[in-house]
């Protein structure tokens, strides 16, 4: 930091090197901190949509007991209905008001939700919207493993996604409403 130069004068200030070591240091710090903020927002947003999959589960279990069936997807039975959509679980604002959406918007992915032909049996997905890779042992799995065949485990979806699910059905209609269809399906 102090050195004399030739004349034997003082000098203050830094070297080149020690400027450049500095600033290396910094930069080290610097990016082990932004790595583990990263980490930390993904972890606190699949902790989000956990909570959000129980909570819309709690009212869609509520709108069953009032209205003695699981409430409709906004397309119909045996289909995906979005997030995106509006009112993608049509009658839930009564129960859920407003209706938790991803934390992360604008992924194309997102909550979606389905029903068989009678509302008697439902699923629920954070859809490909999960940061953090989902085993077949986390509690919120994507479909039940000792149910659903091996291609519920080898969808894109499944190291990727939320679920949860509810109600039983028989296929009585020979229309692919039974419980393993709709819970299966990714």
């Amino acid at each position: 930091m102090h050195q004399r130069n030739h004349r034997g004068v003082l000098r203050r200030g830094f070297t080149l090197l020690e400027l450049l070591v500095s600033i290396s240091i910094m930069a080290i710090l610097l990016a082990v901190v932004s790595i583990s903020t990263v980490s930390y927002l993904s972890s606190a947003r699949d902790a989000e949509r956990q909570s959000d999959l129980q909570n819309i589960k709690a009212a869609i279990e509520q709108y069953r007991i009032q209205n003695g069936r699981y409430p409709n997807a906004s397309c119909g039975s045996n289909c995906w209905s979005t997030e995106a959509t509006t009112n993608f679980i049509e009658g839930l604002s009564s129960v859920l008001s407003p209706i938790p959406n991803d934390p992360r918007p604008g992924t194309g992915n997102g909550y979606a939700y389905r029903t068989n032909w009678n509302g008697t049996v439902y699923k629920l997905m954070s859809r490909g919207s999960v940061e953090n890779t989902v085993t077949a042992d986390h509690p919120l799995q994507p479909c039940d493993t000792t149910f659903c065949t091996a291609s519920c485990q080898n969808s894109s979806f499944f190291t990727r996604s939320y679920a949860v699910w509810g109600g039983f059905a028989d296929d009585v209609r020979g229309s692919g409403s039974d419980t393993a269809t709709v819970i299966c399906a990714m």
